[in-house]
C-alpha cells in the first residue's frame, strides 16, 4: 500500500549490519508486523537470531517509539525541530554480567531461543502522541527503533539495532487501508483484462469528424 509517498507492506523485515568478529557468531533479523498503526493499538515485533556459535546469548531486547515535529515560524520563516521519546519497552534477560549468570543464560532454553517477541502499544492521540502530518507549516513523523544486546563468554557485549518509519493515524483511517482489495499479481486474472470497447465512436474523435461534418451539412 502507498500513502503520502511511503510504502506500508504488511510485514517489515530488516537485517542489521553486523561487522567484526560478531559476523561469524550470529545472524539477526528484525520483523515488524506493520509500519502503519492506529492510536491505542499495538505493534508486534519479532527478533530472529541464528546463532553460529554456542557462546553468545541475548541479555536484553526492546523497542523505542520516537516522534519528530518540525514547525515553521511565520514571523521569520525559520523552522523549529523537536524530538520526543513517546514510549519504550525493554525485556532484560540478564541483569548482572557475572560469569555465573552468563553461563546460566547460555545453558538455559531462553538464551538459546531463536525468536523473541514483544509488543509496543501506541498511546492515545493528542494526549501523548500526535498523528502523522505533512504540510507547509508542520511536519510530524514517527520512527521505531528495535534493538537486541548480546554477550559472549568473554564478557564482550554488542547492541544491534534498526530504525524504520512507522505511520500513526486514526484507527478509523487505518480501517480504510486494511479493507482495500488485494493487489492482483496474475496477469491472466480478470482484473487485468482491458475494459470493453465503446459501442459508439467518440463524436469528438478525429476519425469521426468527416461523418459529423456530413451530418451537419
Amino acid at each position: 500500500m502507498i500513502c503520502d509517498g511511503l510504502t506500508f507492506p504488511n510485514t517489515i523485515e530488516v537485517v542489521p549490519e553486523i561487522n567484526g568478529f560478531w559476523k561469524k557468531k550470529v545472524r539477526i533479523e528484525f520483523i515488524t508486523e506493520s509500519n502503519m498503526v492506529g492510536d491505542g493499538q499495538s505493534v508486534g515485533i519479532t527478533i530472529k537470531m541464528q546463532r553460529l556459535v554456542n557462546d553468545i546469548a541475548p541479555i536484553s531486547y526492546g523497542a523505542v517509539l520516537k516522534e519528530y515535529i518540525e514547525t515553521e515560524n511565520l514571523a521569520n520563516g525559520t523552522r523549529a525541530k523537536s524530538l520526543n521519546v513517546i514510549c519504550k519497552k525493554e525485556i532484560k534477560l540478564l541483569r548482572h554480567l557475572s560469569q555465573k549468570d552468563i553461563n546460566m543464560l547460555l545453558a538455559g532454553n531462553f538464551g538459546r531461543k531463536s525468536e523473541h517477541r514483544l509488543n509496543i502499544t501506541i498511546p492515545k492521540a493528542y494526549k501523548e502522541v500526535q498523528f502523522d502530518a505533512a504540510n507547509s507549516f508542520v511536519k510530524i513523523f514517527h520512527t521505531i527503533e528495535i534493538y537486541v544486546k548480546l554477550v559472549d563468554t568473554y564478557y564482550n557485549t554488542k547492541t544491534f539495532s534498526s530504525t524504520r518509519l512507522i505511520k500513526i493515524m486514526p484507527k478509523e483511517s487505518l480501517m480504510f487501508f486494511e479493507n482495500l482489495p488485494s493487489y492482483e499479481n496474475d496477469t491472466h486474472s480478470i482484473l487485468w483484462e482491458s475494459p470493453p470497447a465503446y459501442s459508439n465512436q467518440n463524436p469528438f474523435d478525429d476519425e469521426a469528424e468527416p461523418e459529423r461534418t456530413k451530418a451537419s451539412a
